[in-house]
């Protein structure tokens, strides 16, 4: 399998995640993970949150 990897923006605005979600869909942007600043990846938990 292959593929390319792209790095993915982040911010701490919300004005720049509402531009997001409403401008780059044309682009591929399929939505958003947002979490607390400081928590952690943890692959096996539920924590994170999503939106499309």
């Amino acid at each position: 399998m292959s593929g390319t990897w792209v790095l993915c923006p982040s911010t701490t605005e919300q004005a720049t995640v509402d531009d997001w979600l409403a401008n780059w869909t044309q682009v591929g942007i399929e939505g958003v993970v947002f979490k607390w600043l400081r928590s952690t990846y943890e692959p096996t938990a539920r924590g994170w949150t999503s939106t499309r």
